[in-house]
């Protein structure tokens, strides 16, 4: 008896700690739901590579969506919505493209001094689409389990556009940190954008648990999503791929982008980098896998170095002979202005 009061009690403290921390998200104003929003958007972008902790991208939106509810029910509920959702966005971001910084470091006397404004900029610009997700979802808020799929469903319209207006810059898109194989296969029908919808989805009945954890109808929505995405990445998970008949072999130069290093590059001045690639390139194309089969194709992808395979009979003297040695198919990047 004593052990079965003990474990009431502590379900009941938690049910009372969620509603605790639910009510508190939704009543943040000012700057504290400014502050809050952007450390939440900070955290889901842990979800991406390199480090791939997807629960933060569940407990991130999760938290914003905590934040259009409060925002929803107060005066002049699109523009709180939006002002969460771009903050939220802000900090996803600027945590998630703060690399696009190094380009201005290759030569820092020149452009470091541009770096706070990429920072300002650029993240900025990219939460406008957030922003606007969340404030066509405060449009159509109703109370229950439709707000969640409304949500849900903005958020992937928003990353579509996103991917597309101004050419688009679909980078870090929240589908890509859904990881299960066979969910995945989902894309071959919806694109990313239909993960994004299974991602902001579960987020969003996590927060309708923490809103109102007494509520069975939430757990059992939740427990019962979860149930659907199981089987469905078990009966969607590919079968083993098989080894195909060709094999390419992707070689990365990893040449420096400082403008001093690129001069130990040049193949008319300094044959040695290159001829050191390509032994490696000739070398890897004699691996078992690669002899066994067709012909491989050897691959040197992004090319910032001196290579002008039209105008330097150097370099293409190399390629040339890379292949006839390697006895293989050859694509090369090279600069062609």
């Amino acid at each position: 008896m004593a052990g079965r009061v003990t474990g009431s009690f502590s379900f009941a403290r938690l049910h009372g700690f969620a509603e605790r921390l639910g009510d508190g998200v939704r009543d943040l104003t000012g700057w504290r739901r400014f502050f809050f929003a952007v450390v939440a958007g900070l955290f889901s972008a842990l979800a991406f590579a390199p480090y791939g902790l997807f629960f933060f991208l569940l407990i991130g939106f999760a938290a914003l969506v905590l934040l259009i509810d409060g925002a929803a029910a107060r005066p002049k509920p699109l523009r709180n919505a939006a002002f969460v959702g771009w903050a939220f966005g802000y900090g996803h971001f600027l945590a998630g493209l703060y690399w696009v910084t190094y380009a201005f470091l290759v030569d820092p006397g020149a452009h470091a001094w541009q770096i706070p404004f990429v920072l300002v900029f650029f993240p900025g610009g990219l939460a406008l689409f957030p922003a606007a997700a969340s404030a066509a979802a405060a449009w159509f808020w109703r109370k229950g389990y439709t707000r969640i799929f409304l949500f849900a469903a903005a958020s992937a319209v928003a990353e579509y556009l996103r991917g597309h207006v101004l050419t688009g810059f679909p980078w870090n898109l929240l589908g890509y940190a859904v990881r299960p194989h066979g969910l995945e296969q989902l894309a071959r029908v919806t694109a990313v954008y239909g993960l994004s919808f299974l991602a902001v989805a579960t987020s969003a009945l996590l927060a309708w648990v923490i809103l109102k954890p007494r509520q069975r109808s939430g757990w059992i929505a939740l427990a019962a999503w979860v149930v659907v995405l199981v089987a469905g990445n078990r009966l969607l998970f590919p079968p083993p791929a098989q080894p195909g008949p060709y094999v390419a072999l992707l070689v990365q130069p990893d040449i420096p982008l400082a403008e001093a290093g690129l001069e130990n590059w040049v193949p008319w001045l300094n044959r040695t980098p290159l001829d050191a690639l390509v032994r490696r390139s000739v070398n890897a194309s004699r691996v078992p896998e690669a002899t066994s089969v067709n012909p491989p194709l050897l691959i040197w992808p992004e090319d910032p170095a001196p290579f002008y395979f039209n105008r330097d009979p150097v370099f293409r003297g190399a390629m040339e002979s890379m292949a006839r040695e390697a006895h293989a198919y050859v694509m090369v990047g090279t600069v062609t202005f």
